[in-house]
This record gives C-alpha cells, structure tokens and sequence, in this order.
C-alpha cells in the first residue's frame, strides 16, 4: 500500500512539473512545447498604474488584424488579452469619453507570451504614458501628450537592451525639433530636426557599424 501511494505521489509530481515547465518554462521559448503551450494557455498578462484618472470612465481595448477585444472597463479586466497574435498588436486606451490614445508593438511571432504594463497619470497638463511589453517582441515607450489627447513633448522608445532607440519631440501632435534614431548599441543612426510636422535644416545619417 505505501509503495502504491508512493508511486502516485511521484507521478503527480511529474505531472505538475511538467505543467509548470509548459506554462513557465517555455512561455516565451520558440519551441515545439512553447508553441503547443500558447494554444492551451494564454499566458499574458497586464499590470495597471493609474493617477489622476477617473476610473469609471477608463477603458482599454487591444486591436489586432483580427478583431477588437475589450480587456478593461469599469475598474476591473472584463476579457484577457489576445493571443496567437502575429503584426501589429495596439492598446487603445480611453483616458475618458471622447479621449484615446494609442500604444502597441509588433508581434513577429504568434505563440509568445507577453507581461504588459500601462502607466498613465494625469499631471494636470496633459497625461504621461509608459507602456512596457515583457516578452519575445519587447517594447518600451514613454511618451506624454495634452489634454486633447495629442502627442505634446518627448517620445521615448527603447531597445531590450535598455539603450534609446528613438528620441522624438512633439509639439500638439506634430513634430517640432530634434529626432533621433539610434542603432541597438547606442549609436546615432538618423538625426533630423524638424519643424510643425515638416523636415527642416540638416539630415545627418551614419552607416551601421559592424561589430
């Protein structure tokens, strides 16, 4: 009797460490398992920092090739974030009725999970934006905008490596002074300066250095 229990014991283990190796393991792996673990189980998630906004009014919407999903209203998730998504994957966030604005990434695969993080906070003036996707396609952006909902000061977007990968200012939902693209490694790629929505004065370009 106690070897028979003990053999269930251990095959329960492994059954549970199996799952936890499906749903952790390979969650973001592009593997045979992480493929097969992205149509059983949707392993995204979503982290909300919210300051200034009202909550009744707030909601978020993500829109893929396929369709649109509301994932967040009225103070609580009300659907889970889409999976086996593949191209442009965007966050339409209602800050209030009237008031959207947008944030996303491109997916190049469609069985990776991803861990999203929205901040918004209203500082009076406008609203600050950081919008982070953990996972197989990071992304990181931090962008500002008025209280009309356009893009008003810096944009910021990053590589996974932590360094800049656009510096953007705007001014009322246009360009308006330096922007700058960077290479992965910190390099100037293309540095610009422009002036209400139009390219001004000088373009400086740097060939990719190899490694």
């Amino acid at each position: 009797m106690k070897m028979k229990n003990k053999k269930l014991l251990i095959i329960s283990s492994s059954l549970v460490l199996v799952f936890l190796v499906i749903v952790f393991g390979f969650r973001t792996s592009d593997s045979l398992l992480g493929h097969i673990s992205s149509k059983i189980i949707n392993g995204n998630t979503i982290n909300l920092h919210l300051r200034n906004v009202a909550i009744h009014d707030f909601k978020i919407s993500t829109l893929s090739e396929k369709r649109r999903i509301v994932i967040f209203e009225k103070g609580m998730q009300v659907n889970k974030i889409e999976k086996d998504v593949y191209g442009p994957f965007t966050f339409e966030i209602q800050i209030k009725k009237g008031l959207t604005i947008k944030a996303g990434h491109w997916k190049t695969v469609n069985w990776g999970a991803h861990d999203y993080s929205i901040s918004l906070i209203n500082n009076k003036i406008g609203y600050d934006l950081t919008f982070e996707a953990y996972g197989p396609d990071y992304r990181k952006i931090k962008c500002a905008y008025d209280l009309n909902g356009k893009m008003h000061g810096m944009y910021l977007s990053y590589f996974s490596n932590g360094n800049l990968e656009e510096e953007k200012n705007y001014n009322h939902g246009k360009l308006n002074g330096r922007q700058t693209y960077f290479y992965e490694n910190g390099k100037i790629r293309v540095s610009e300066n422009w002036y209400n929505d139009t390219i001004k004065g000088d373009f400086h370009f740097v060939e990719k250095v190899k490694k």
